[in-house]
């Protein structure tokens, strides 16, 4: 089908759906931004959501939590105002609410007026600030902060920086990297690569497809798995731990001090190294895992 005939049939449906020709230039997107600046006092509890966009969060003044929201706007058959009204109302009355220092960024009082906006997050927040952040399709940043954190995402990256606090990660598809996670560690991503420093206490990580790298401490169970991968971990020449590592195909190899328990497997490994201490679970369903 050509162009001119493919052109010519959209203009015939129009016209059959009772929608003038001229209306179809209506269809057209919009942007806009909007700044707010929100006082605090002591640690804050940040929600934020957005249903396609990024969000980026980054450390800032102790007193303020300081919101930049970059706007598209997609005008539909459905909708009754263009494009440019439902920028202008998200300026207006952006969807930012404040109780002390909680604050919930992305919901919508008016959930017709969030219909095909999107919304980019800049915010700058206090390093004392304990973080929810979910986006429906977009990649994420997070800085250093003192509080725990909960970052999700549909499909999009997740960069995260040293976190005194738990840390869970989720992406449906792309990679995580997390620089520090000092009460623990929960990362999956259904395809991408897993990337962690600094991990001290529980660690899960799962990834369908992708590599897996992690260098930290043991101080509590891991449990480490790739669908499609090799996986790395790097500890500490005095960590002390059981090691249970299976591989479907790839090999296995340990510069840890390993007493053995059981038959010496290629694609098994199970013992104690140091010892023993909490579990050390590794598993790869294509690829080798080496521990250093």
């Amino acid at each position: 089908m050509t162009v001119q005939r493919t052109a010519r049939l959209a203009v015939l449906t129009l016209i059959a759906l009772g929608v003038a020709p001229a209306a179809h230039a209506q269809i057209a997107s919009a942007t806009g931004m909007f700044e707010r600046r929100l006082s605090v006092s002591g640690p804050v509890d940040l929600d934020v959501r957005t249903g396609s966009g990024s969000i980026e969060i980054r450390r800032g003044a102790a007193s303020e939590v300081r919101i930049i929201g970059t706007i598209r706007a997609q005008r539909g058959f459905w909708n009754r105002s263009s494009a440019e009204e439902r920028v202008q109302a998200v300026q207006a009355a952006p969807p930012i609410e404040q109780s002390g220092n909680s604050i919930r960024i992305g919901q919508f009082r008016n959930e017709s007026l969030g219909n095909n906006i999107s919304i980019s997050y800049e915010i700058q927040v206090p390093t004392e600030t304990s973080l929810r952040s979910r986006t429906g399709s977009g990649s994420q940043r997070i800085d250093s902060l003192t509080g725990r954190l909960e970052v999700s995402t549909g499909s999009g990256s997740l960069r995260v920086g040293q976190i005194t606090g738990a840390v869970t990660a989720s992406t449906g598809s792309g990679s995580i990297q997390v620089q520090g996670a000092t009460e623990g560690l929960n990362a999956r991503t259904g395809s991408g690569s897993i990337e962690a420093t600094g991990v001290r206490g529980a660690l899960r990580a799962h990834t369908g497809s992708g590599g897996v790298n992690i260098e930290g401490n043991p101080t509590s169970d891991w449990t480490v798995h790739t669908g499609s991968g090799g996986i790395g971990l790097r500890l500490p020449s005095t960590a002390a731990f059981a090691l249970d590592a299976r591989s479907g195909s790839g090999s296995i190899n340990t510069s840890h001090p390993l007493v053995m328990r059981g038959s010496l497997s290629r694609r098994h490994l199970q013992g104690q190294v140091r010892g023993g201490g909490p579990l050390v679970t590794v598993s790869a369903g294509s690829g080798s895992i080496r521990l250093e």
